[in-house]
């Protein structure tokens, strides 16, 4: 059965305003979360021994002290050809202006966050990368293309997604992405 043109149209339409639906929540949440999970993450970062602190290039407790944390990037996924919030955020950990890792942070039906996951340095990398060049809106997880992308704002205020690694030559849409998974 062929798709009539408007249908398809249509179709493409409800499932970018959900998109944006989508980002505009997480937008809320980040300008809010960074205070609220700041004791948390520090809480957890000092739990970890100091001898295995060079493991993720810290060099000891009162670099810890001293380190800050990124904005917060909404993490996404496609469920039924749409895109929906994870209810997760990966959260630069930055020490004297490199970022080092990232956290993932969770939060639960009441409200609390959790740290769930600290590492992925090349990431963080990446993240930093494309932080200093563009508006990280969040990062979309496709796991049947075992695949990553960057949600950037372009000039136009809208929103593009790119394949991680990054390198800025090949801007998909959330529909584009949608046929890959599907093929």
């Amino acid at each position: 059965m062929r798709i009539k043109t408007h249908s398809l149209v249509v179709i493409l339409t409800v499932l970018l305003s959900q998109s944006c639906m989508i980002l505009e929540h997480g937008n809320r949440e980040q300008r809010n979360m960074k205070k609220t999970v700041e004791p948390l993450v520090i809480d957890f970062m000092h739990e970890i021994p100091e001898e295995y602190l060079n493991l993720f290039d810290i060099s000891n407790d009162a670099e810890v002290e001293k380190a800050e944390l990124g904005t917060p990037v909404p993490v996404y996924t496609l469920e039924n050809d749409s895109m929906v919030f994870t209810n997760t955020w990966r959260v630069a950990y930055i020490s004297e202006n490199e970022y080092k890792a990232l956290l993932t942070l969770t939060r639960d039906d009441d409200g609390n966050f959790e740290v769930v996951d600290f590492g992925a340095k090349v990431l963080a990398m990446e993240l930093a990368n494309v932080s200093q060049l563009n508006n990280v809106q969040g990062m979309l997880r496709v796991y049947e293309l075992q695949k990553d992308f960057f949600l950037l704002q372009n000039n136009k205020r809208k929103i593009e997604f790119y394949a991680i690694p990054y390198d800025g030559n090949r801007a998909y849409t959330l529909e584009e992405i949608i046929q890959m998974k599907n093929e």
